[in-house]
């Protein structure tokens, strides 16, 4: 009977045994809701990034310089938001009060703009949101960053009278909703305060005037942050 029983007995020890192990191990701990949120806005997100790249391979969205015309090269660019052909970007602000907010240097930028989307836009809000200015240099050897979009400006007030018009109508276009298929001529003007410019002035005397420059960042789309295009563009010097 002894011989029957003690196999028995080490296979009840033995399972418990096992059992015992078992339960310490420890349990794998499940994501949380954020976890989860967030691992499916990835997804999203990286699905966006690869259809934008596919229409930039595919030629949909794209950047071109065009023909050089008289002092600026002009081009153009289609996103998500519409076609964009840009015109003159010339000097523009020149404030010189430190002190005064609403003082300014930098420059404008003439452009064209024709919605291919099939939902009305704001040509000046659509340009913003992929028009990204990364540097600027006037007259400096120090390229600034943090460049700004100035909302609130004067046309060119200078000798040159189809240059005055063509600010007057440019600037009226402003905040004009575009319906799909349409194009309208619109301006819009970049820069930093004067407080800004004063203080990354050369503190010497430099015997060479550095370029007029700005360099942008042209987004695909907007909402993926994919950039077409880094692209260095000319400011034309004009007495503003």
């Amino acid at each position: 009977m002894k011989r029957i029983l003690a196999p028995v007995l080490l296979a009840i020890t033995g399972f418990g045994a096992l059992g015992a192990l078992s339960g310490c191990e420890p349990q794998k701990s499940q994501p949380s809701a954020a976890q989860v949120s967030k691992q499916k806005a990835d997804a999203v997100s990286k699905r966006k990034v690869q259809a934008v790249q596919a229409k930039i391979k595919d030629g949909t969205y794209q950047f071109a310089e065009l023909p050089k015309e008289n002092l600026y090269t002009p081009y153009r660019f289609t996103t998500a938001l519409g076609e964009f052909t840009t015109g003159e970007s010339y000097l523009a602000g020149g404030g010189k009060s430190e002190t005064d907010p609403n003082a300014w240097t930098g420059f404008k930028i003439d452009y064209t703009y024709k919605n291919t989307t099939n939902q009305p836009q704001d040509a000046v809000k659509a340009f913003s949101r992929v028009f990204r200015v990364q540097t600027m240099q006037i007259w400096q050897p120090t390229k600034l960053k943090a460049i700004k979009t100035i909302s609130t400006f004067s046309g060119y007030h200078g000798m040159d009278g189809p240059r005055t018009e063509q600010d007057a109508r440019r600037i009226a276009n402003r905040g004009k909703l575009v319906q799909p298929g349409e194009s309208i001529d619109v301006i819009n003007a970049y820069g930093v305060s004067a407080k800004v410019y004063a203080n990354n002035a050369p503190k010497k005397k430099i015997k060479k005037m550095a370029p007029l420059n700005y360099t942008i960042d042209v987004l695909a789309d907007p909402d993926s942050k994919v950039v077409l295009k880094r692209y260095d563009a000319e400011i034309v010097w004009r007495f503003d």
